[in-house]
């Protein structure tokens, strides 16, 4: 019992660390341009994230819990280095969060997750337990969700800036409000993607518990 009690806390913490960096972006420009006030950003930002798995479903804890590393590596009958395995992950990627954000280095939660992951899995049980299809599929997202978001934000920008070429100073305040649903968009997505990266590695301290024989997490 003592192994699911310190897994949780250090993945609820993981979590929590996440929020130094992620929860941020979500609020940062409402704040700045004064939007919506400091406590209010916080408090939409919070809900969103919360709410937002039991709308769009867990796939992003599947994808750390089972499409990273073999699960069948993990099983109760190697319950110490399993264990190990999951604190080294989770340590790893806290460390790293700690360290990114106190130098306020914007950085990526998940790939420091990830990565803590096959760093131990490769020390305890070597590269055999490695998906390297699904670590490469998630390598990829790192280098592709920022292009993407390059190109789709430069052609909403011209279209914005095309369609309220003539506009008068009026429109600022509809662009000042038109950020509250932004955020709220992006707090949801932020919810439905990091927020389960925990969710899937306490799923997989009660496989490797045997409180499951299997990783199963419900598909919406």
């Amino acid at each position: 019992m003592w192994v699911v009690i310190v897994v949780t806390s250090l993945a609820l913490f993981f979590a929590f660390s996440n929020g130094f960096h992620d929860a941020a972006n979500v609020v940062s420009t409402i704040i700045m341009t004064r939007a919506i006030s400091p406590r209010r950003a916080l408090l939409m930002a919070a809900v969103c994230e919360f709410i937002a798995p039991f709308f769009w479903g867990a796939a992003v804890a599947r994808t750390i819990g089972k499409d990273i590393i073999h699960i069948t590596a993990l099983t109760p009958n190697t319950l110490t280095i399993s264990v190990a395995f999951l604190i080294a992950a989770l340590l790893g990627a806290i460390i790293w969060n700690l360290i990114t954000w106190f130098l306020g280095f914007p950085s990526s939660s998940s790939h420091a997750l990830i990565g803590g992951m096959v760093g131990a899995v490769l020390v305890a049980y070597g590269p055999d337990k490695i998906l390297w299809g699904g670590l490469f599929y998630a390598v990829a997202s790192l280098v592709i969700s920022p292009l993407l978001g390059l190109i789709f934000g430069l052609l909403f920008l011209k279209m914005i800036f095309r369609i309220f070429q003539n506009a008068t100073p009026k429109v600022n305040y509809f662009f000042n409000r038109m950020q509250i649903p932004s955020s709220i968009a992006l707090a949801l997505s932020h919810g439905s993607n990091d927020v389960q990266k925990s969710i899937g590695l306490i799923v997989m301290s009660f496989v490797i518990l045997g409180f499951t024989t299997a990783f199963m997490l419900p598909s919406g």
